[in-house]
């Protein structure tokens, strides 16, 4: 499933839950905006800085049913999971796609996936007007799976519409990848990849 087409999407749902009082999911959805969003991971080689952008996404949500004292005693009640197809990112270039392919393992594990599992330290920055948010969950590439967190901005636009952004950095070597080479070894790509996320979504009662 394209990720334009994508009615649910972690990182909106999470800070939609926050913001709006009395947010749920039951009954609603979330839908992107194609032309206001995007996903990319950016990194560098010792030649030069590349980007991929993320084409292919399938994400779920639910609100779990859970009684008034699990709510008050703090439980998370949010289930959320993101999968990203590793054979749906551009890089801009046949060979490169092929060598982060290779490298992500993708024939065996076709999808990077993260899911949700709990939010802290929310603050609101007032002259920004913005929400910033630590999401925790787990993330798993290449099979291998660890507890990330990382910094959600959250705005509500004039327009109604949700906006969540942020990026994390990644080292590809902590889910047993082999950072990608080229040309004998001559071009090495670091070990390090940046995950970039911009999100424009709007609630509907559609179903």
């Amino acid at each position: 499933m394209n990720f334009r087409h994508t009615h649910f999407t972690l990182l909106a749902i999470t800070i939609l839950l926050i913001l709006i009082p009395g947010g749920s999911l039951i009954g609603q959805q979330l839908i992107i905006q194609e032309d206001q969003s995007k996903l990319w991971i950016e990194g560098d080689s010792n030649v030069k800085s590349f980007t991929c952008d993320a084409e292919e996404y399938h994400a779920d949500a639910q609100q779990l049913q859970i009684d008034q004292t699990d709510i008050t005693e703090g439980a998370n009640n949010l289930s959320v999971t993101l999968q990203i197809g590793v054979k749906g990112f551009d890089c801009g270039r046949r060979k490169m796609n092929s060598d982060l392919n290779e490298a992500l393992k993708s024939d065996e594990f076709p999808y990077i996936e993260f899911t949700y599992t709990s939010t802290e330290n929310i603050d609101y920055i007032e002259d920004d007007e913005r929400y910033e948010v630590t999401v925790i969950g787990d993330l798993t590439v290449a099979g291998v799976t660890q507890q990330i967190r990382f910094i959600l901005e959250g705005y509500l636009l004039d327009d109604g519409k949700l906006r969540a952004r942020g990026e994390k950095e990644i080292n590809m070597k902590d889910y047993d990848v082999e950072p990608p080479v080229a040309m004998l070894g001559i071009v090495r790509v670091d070990e390090h990849l940046t995950v970039h996320f911009d999100l424009t979504a709007v609630l509907s009662d559609e179903r």
